[in-house]
């Protein structure tokens, strides 16, 4: 199987602290790098890299669920208990070959580090309902149940044994990320044992050995990073086969315009664009592809209403209110329904996204495995509701003493936007 980076946003520029390899694609981004622990990595520029250094069992390829490091899985009638059957001959960066002892304790420690914002925070909540490591939690979550949850047969199979049937369970092991672990125990990490099971509970590894000099069975392997840039290199030793790209640097440049200038000469080789107004003039420029309609696994243009404010000071003031907004503003469901009614959400796709976007009636995008085809899209006004028709509605709906009148009752809904990415096109 053969993997690829993703389109992102590259641009070649001198830097005082890496030399810039031959053969080298350059991705220009518009923030750094920070911590490229996998299992604390959430942020964007942070899991690309990851991504491309560390894999898991299974890969998420846009709502299709292919094998990695494991070849195969069966469940349990109950769907509690999975085995995973190993990829055999995988080797690590360093050059050691995987194991099913590591597969075990990487998602051992997948279970067990990361603060409650890391990556592995989400992926305990999903698969072990743990939202966090509260006092009450501590004294139930002991090593020797961490230990039964993840186990190795005699076969050399993976064994995950859940209190329930996850649903999401393939989605989360995808974001498990399979690392060496002498490597790990080596620098100082968790030791994969109950003597210091206390001391990473939750603990934050983002600066872990991993975070400082990654090593993982992926297409690319680390070289060096400086404040702006972060440079991969082919891993000739990949199960997959080696990579045709023989570097990648990814490159922090945070003006758009330079991006944008740098695409143009020459000098990068993939950009994202910030709006499409941009990307529409670079239509037609020599050696630069628009490419539309890349697939997402993600939403934007989301809206939801938080209907637990505490404080009216976060709520800033304005028309609706001479001092600050209310804060159960958004407690009265018809004070939501009228936002999402005035909202004009087909104006918004043809004008805003320039077609490429979709009315969506859940926050999960269309190549989800758990999108539900059968929910339509939530009604949506075709121009702003006048303000009569608005005061007209509000006797017969509005809840007792509100001073809010409502309108047409409508559902939340949220849009999806395709994002489009350039590349320019080497001449040789």
């Amino acid at each position: 199987m053969k993997r690829s980076l993703p389109c992102l946003t590259l641009a070649l520029i001198a830097s005082s602290a890496l030399a810039t390899p031959k053969d080298a694609l350059v991705y220009q981004i518009a923030s750094a790098t920070a911590s490229v622990e996998p299992a604390q990595a959430i942020a964007t520029w942070d899991v690309l890299p990851v991504q491309q250094m560390f894999e898991g069992l299974y890969l998420n390829n846009f709502g299709k669920y292919e094998p990695l490091l494991a070849t195969s899985f069966t469940q349990s009638k109950d769907g509690k208990v999975t085995t995973f059957t190993l990829r055999k001959n995988v080797k690590f960066h360093d050059g050691t070959g995987m194991t099913c002892a590591d597969a075990e304790y990487s998602l051992r420690r997948t279970f067990l580090v990361g603060s409650e914002t890391s990556l592995a925070a989400q992926i305990r909540a999903n698969l072990l309902s743990i939202p966090g490591f509260t006092p009450d939690v501590k004294k139930t979550y002991t090593f020797a149940k961490l230990a039964n949850t993840v186990k190795c047969n005699a076969a050399g199979q993976l064994v995950l044994t859940l209190d329930r049937n996850v649903p999401s369970l393939l989605d989360s092991i995808t974001q498990t990320y399979i690392v060496p672990m002498k490597t790990l125990v080596a620098g100082g990490d968790w030791s994969g044992t109950a003597k210091d099971f206390g001391a990473f509970l939750g603990k934050d590894v983002s600066n872990s050995v991993m975070a400082q000099k990654p090593v993982g069975t992926g297409a690319y392997g680390f070289v060096a990073r400086d404040p702006s840039r972060f440079v991969m290199k082919a891993f000739d030793g990949y199960w997959g086969g080696a990579p045709a790209l023989k570097n990648v640097i990814l490159q922090k440049v945070d003006s758009d315009t330079a991006r944008v200038l740098a695409l143009q000469k020459g000098d990068a080789d993939i950009a994202l664009i910030p709006d499409r107004d941009t990307l529409a003039k670079l239509k037609g420029v020599s050696g630069v592809t628009v490419y539309e309609d890349l697939p997402t696994r993600d939403l934007t243009s989301v809206v939801l209403f938080n209907q637990n404010i505490k404080d009216d000071k976060l709520l800033p003031a304005g028309q609706l209110a001479e001092n600050n907004i209310p804060a159960n503003f958004f407690s009265d469901i018809h004070v939501r329904k009228a936002f999402a009614a005035m909202f004009d959400t087909k104006t918004f796709v043809k004008d805003g996204l320039q077609g490429f976007g979709l009315s969506r009636n859940t926050t999960l995008p269309p190549n989800n495995w758990a999108d539900d085809k059968t929910l339509k899209p939530p009604p949506t006004a075709s121009r702003p509701l006048r303000p009569n028709s608005s005061r007209r509605s509000a006797a017969s709906c509005g809840p007792p003493a509100s001073p809010f009148p409502c309108p047409p009752s409508v559902a939340v809904g949220c849009l999806r936007w395709w994002p489009a990415s350039t590349s320019r096109t080497s001449s040789n």
